[in-house]
């Protein structure tokens, strides 16, 4: 009979390797949550305040997912990538929507604040999603 102690380190490695979170990805999410609070921050604007606000947070969610798409290729980050790439794609979007319409701002608010609300639940389940995803990750290699 074989005495092992419950408390030694394992004799064989896993098949996973653990993954860290690097000082790298800390950027990728750092600009990830700016863009998230540009999203927010631009529809409760919108809502509260008035419409021409989208202007403003339509340029900064534009060039706050230009930077999270530069680092995020920088780092080959590619699911964040994508969230990089969505900023200033929907804002171009709604801009062209506005402007081949041709709507007034009182014409835009219902469109684009539903527009807004929908861009910002998609967002948010893609952060949840990736979070997760990581820290699933490493809860399953911890055991």
């Amino acid at each position: 009979m074989t005495y092992e102690n419950p408390y030694s380190p394992p004799h064989a490695e896993g098949n996973q390797p653990i993954l860290e979170m690097s000082p790298r990805s800390v950027w990728v999410r750092v600009f990830l949550g700016l863009q998230m609070l540009a999203v927010a921050l631009g529809f409760a604007a919108a809502v509260f305040i008035a419409t021409e606000t989208i202007v403003a947070s339509g340029l900064a969610l534009g060039l706050v997912g230009l930077v999270l798409l530069v680092v995020a290729w920088r780092y080959n980050e590619m699911a964040f990538f994508t969230c990089g790439f969505s900023g200033p794609a929907f804002s171009v979007f709604v801009f062209l929507l506005i402007f081949f319409n041709d709507w007034s701002p009182s014409q835009a608010r219902r469109p684009v604040l539903g527009l807004v609300f929908i861009y910002l639940l998609g967002l948010a389940s893609a952060v949840v999603g990736l979070w997760l995803r990581r820290s699933g990750n490493s809860m399953n290699n911890a055991q």
